[in-house]
């Protein structure tokens, strides 16, 4: 996930693998430090501003705004797809308490309640086509934008060292300042190819893998070879449990 430490845990647990294996989930985490490629992440930037503005001085009553925004959040259109995520998730628009007693006369009144179902679930169907579209072309032109700004990563092979960015090694418990702190470390090797921007990199010393990262954080690594200044421990999904035995096999 976007934070590889702590929030990310319950992605990775036995019980999450399970139900996974269970349901046949393939599951598909994104790379570390990468949070653009978590939406979840991006909804996080719309909830700060909002609760900045609704908390004022009293920081420690976050909480209980959180239903108000939640509603707001699910209730409003959203660009990329045209629709509210109330509507795509649950067919219906959300009700705020103003519109509950207009809707339930409507209900009331209404005595072809069953016959309606078609068109609308017809609506429906209609409706999530569309907005698949609009969202796929939103993030088409989302796309054009940045690679506009961007420029082309190197053409990584398997095999290839680089150098990987440093990220969380401050630790003034240990007497590490983040000014001191190279900003890149290394060299680690390109184990596999994930796709055509996230790489899968193990450790020169022993092979052990060391996860998914995305090539952002990649730099080719020219020189002589040496130890990193602090080398990345192993991070990752554990081994799923066999089903036969019901033990977990260790990594």
């Amino acid at each position: 996930m976007g934070r590889p430490e702590g929030s990310s845990v319950k992605f990775v647990s036995e019980v999450m693998q399970q139900t996974c294996y269970v349901m046949g989930i393939k599951q598909a985490l994104t790379s570390f430090y990468h949070p653009e490629s978590n939406p979840v992440e991006r909804k996080n930037r719309d909830l700060k501003p909002q609760l900045a503005i609704l908390v004022g001085k009293e920081h420690d009553s976050w909480d209980s705004h959180l239903p108000a925004i939640r509603f707001a959040m699910n209730y409003a259109f959203t660009a990329s797809t045209g629709q509210s995520p109330a509507y795509l998730n649950f067919g219906r628009e959300m009700r705020a308490p103003a519109d509950v007693l207009s809707d339930m006369r409507a209900i009331v009144e209404n005595d072809n309640v069953v016959l309606s179902i078609t068109p609308f679930l017809r609506k429906l169907s209609a409706v999530l086509l569309d907005a698949r579209d609009v969202h796929e072309k939103a993030q088409e032109v989302q796309k054009k934008y940045a690679d506009e700004g961007r420029r082309p990563a190197p053409d990584y092979k398997v095999g290839d060292l680089v150098l990987l960015k440093t990220q969380g090694l401050n630790d003034t418990s240990k007497g590490q300042t983040p000014k001191f702190i190279p900003r890149r470390d290394g060299p680690y090797r390109i184990q596999e190819e994930i796709g055509s921007t996230t790489y899968a990199l193990e450790r020169i010393s022993d092979g052990v893998s060391l996860g998914r990262y995305h090539v952002s954080l990649l730099t080719p690594f020219v020189g002589p070879i040496q130890a990193p200044i602090q080398e990345k421990r192993k991070r990752g999904r554990p081994r799923k449990a066999n089903p036969a035995s019901g033990t977990q096999r260790l990594g």
